[in-house]
């Protein structure tokens, strides 16, 4: 799928749609767009605007949706997008308590919080964004690949 299908795909076509798959070209040029679109919409009016607030909360439909797809064509139900910001709490209390434990500084508490939880976080995304989706039908639908 190229970067503009994806747009049209998760904005026009899929935008409260939870059932079915997404690829994983959908997926992931639709989050560098509404990350691009994020991002310029911070820098030209200001992170925190009224302007900003209303885009992220215009892409957060799509982006959960497509998220939710993503899962699906692995084989994995929807909920399971719920574990992926759970999980890295988890890990962003380990790095508390290592911070805590080992460095017996605040500042070493909160460095290894953020580090815990971004790491967490990044795993859980490559873990179960990047992987292929399963091949030919699965219980979610058929291959996005296939056509």
């Amino acid at each position: 799928m190229t970067f503009v299908k994806s747009i049209d795909t998760c904005l026009l076509e899929k935008y409260f749609v939870f059932r079915g798959r997404a690829s994983r070209s959908e997926f992931w040029y639709f989050m560098l767009f509404q990350s691009m679109l994020q991002m310029a919409c911070s820098v030209w009016l200001g992170y925190g605007s009224a302007y900003s607030v209303f885009l992220g909360a215009l892409l957060a439909v799509p982006t959960v949706t497509a998220a939710v797809r993503r899962l699906h064509d692995i084989d994995r139900p929807g909920w399971w997008l719920f574990l992926l910001h759970v999980l890295p709490v988890g890990a962003a209390m380990v790095g508390a308590c290592i911070g805590m434990f080992v460095y017996c500084t605040r500042e070493a508490v909160i460095i290894d919080t953020g580090f815990g939880f971004i790491a967490g976080y990044i795993v859980m995304m490559v873990r179960f964004f990047c992987r292929p989706g399963t091949e030919g039908v699965n219980g979610y639908g058929s291959d996005p690949e296939e056509g």
